[in-house]
């Protein structure tokens, strides 16, 4: 081959390559444009117990005809595998932690998207009613930004909520958009050394829905007093909870969506609730829009308060199999909606839950045992040492409250940054419960013994009992569960 040949050759070589590096950076630039401007936000939602990513964009477009919004009441109480085997209809659960009015109409915004034929949304009403003003947080917010499953829709919510919030002005509306500062803080990480979970063990997810079998074993709550929260009165509902509210109506209206608005079975309502329950209905009933309560007498008779409660305002997996059923006959008799079973087009459903009802059987089995098991070491020796510790920087949730004081242990309030830990044992009870007036650069507290030693360290604490370590690097409170009867951390949960 002669030169001329060669540099031919050599010319044509780097064409080819020059042609394959521009159609390569051209697809790349289109994937991020793509995940940017329009797509998918792939960052999980990090929830205690609840961890299941809305990814709705992932369901088959124009295959879910129910899709229930609203509140970790929503997200604990529907589960779509039920109303499938019971009805054979499809539906997704988009409810989250902490999820507003706000959140939800954008939400069904961001679901429309990629369901664009959905005939019914079953929205909660615990956030219009249970809050008497408008209210979230940074933590509260990572909630519902991290259920969009479109850039655009999560950036429409951003610019309505961002002018409402003062905490959001620090920031830039583009840090807000694309993660930069929830990606940046990442609430840290929570490093585990020979860490065993037995809460983590049990959970399988599926439609937004996770199947939590925690409490199936708890005897202490009974039947709620109905009279306790009756009451005619009327009491004014947030006027932005009710802005919203009034565009989800719009909106399923315009888009011939049927509505139903529903309350999830609480142990803890009062008159003040009831007050604001009756002026949404008032308001409801005026736009011809359905409204179910779970929170009635009649309603009670049907639900074992031993079994079916997670804690005092949340159902476990058995109690959303009772609730949706019972939402979903009401649907039946009241909504138009097809049986999609032997319907080709929906056979991933009917695939997807056959393997899903093998595994649930499973978690049933091995959940009963594993909680029985530590029940009955815990009681009939030292048992267990729970040890709960917090920065000061992260709000610790009512419901974690009521655990914590049910055994003494009380934390600063949501607006008290003090440094807080506290510890106790089955044996010995309460062992100490310290708040910080001034934090210190370097402080450590050695219990039973040294068997439990907790040292600040800066803004994070270092656990150790016996030879096991959980080192928290996290602005949440942690509180930790160790099996004395094993020698091993049992059990870990956030206290959001």
């Amino acid at each position: 081959m002669n030169n001329a040949d060669k540099k031919i050759k050599l010319k044509k070589r780097l064409k080819n390559t020059l042609s394959f590096v521009v159609i390569l950076i051209f697809i790349l630039a289109s994937f991020f444009a793509y995940i940017r401007f329009i797509g998918v936000s792939n960052v999980d939602i990090a929830q205690y117990y609840m961890g299941e990513n809305k990814k709705i964009y992932t369901e088959k477009p124009e295959t879910i005809d129910v899709l229930f919004l609203g509140s970790s009441h929503c997200w604990d109480s529907y589960n779509p595998q039920v109303l499938w085997d019971e009805y054979g209809y499809t539906s997704y659960n988009l409810g989250g932690s902490r999820q507003t009015p706000i959140a939800s109409y954008y939400l069904l915004q961001d679901a429309l998207v990629y369901q664009k034929d959905i005939k019914c949304v079953v929205m909660d009403s615990f956030y219009i009613i249970y809050f008497a003003k408008y209210r979230n947080a940074p933590d509260q917010e990572l909630d519902n930004f991290k259920c969009f499953s479109s850039t655009y829709w999560r950036k429409k919510y951003i610019d309505d909520v961002y002018d409402r919030q003062d905490w959001m002005q620090q920031y830039t509306k583009e840090d807000l958009y694309y993660d930069t500062y929830w990606n940046h803080n990442s609430w840290k990480n929570l490093y585990q050394y020979n860490f065993d979970s037995l809460d983590n063990r049990f959970f399988t997810s599926s439609k937004g829905f996770t199947f939590n079998f925690n409490a199936t074993n708890n005897n202490k709550y009974t039947k709620p007093d109905c009279s306790a929260f009756e009451t005619d009165n009327r009491s004014p509902v947030d006027e932005v909870y009710m802005e919203y509210t009034q565009k989800i109506i719009d909106l399923c209206k315009s888009k011939g969506i049927q509505l139903l608005f529903t309350e999830t079975p609480y142990l803890f309502k009062d008159v003040y609730w009831q007050a604001r329950c009756n002026t949404l209905v008032d308001h409801l009933t005026q736009q011809s829009v359905a409204y179910i309560s779970s929170n009635t007498e009649e309603r009670f008779s049907d639900i074992d308060f031993a079994t079916f409660f997670m804690n005092q305002d949340h159902l476990n997996a058995l109690g959303a199999e009772s609730e949706t059923l019972f939402i979903g006959k009401y649907l039946h008799d009241n909504f138009d909606l097809q049986d999609r079973r032997g319907d080709k087009k929906y056979k991933d459903f009917d695939k997807g839950f056959d393997l899903l009802r093998r595994n649930l059987e499973n978690c049933k089995i091995n959940v009963h045992i594993e909680i029985d098991k530590i029940l009955e070491q815990t009681l009939s020796q030292d048992g267990y040492i729970v040890i709960v510790v917090g920065n000061g920087n992260y709000p610790v949730w009512y419901t974690s409250r009521t655990y914590l004081a049910d055994i003494g242990i009380t934390v600063p309030l949501d607006d008290d940054k003090r440094p807080f830990y506290g510890v106790y044992t089955n044996k010995h009870g309460l062992l100490c419960n310290q708040t910080f007036t001034d934090a210190p650069t370097n402080y450590r507290k050695e219990i039973l013994g040294d068997r439990v030693c907790i040292d600040m360290i800066g803004n994070g604490f270092e656990v150790r009992v016996n030879d096991y370590v959980i080192k928290t690097e996290t602005d949440k409170a942690v509180m930790i569960v160790y099996d004395t009867i094993n020698d091993i951390p049992a059990r870990i949960r956030y206290l959001y």
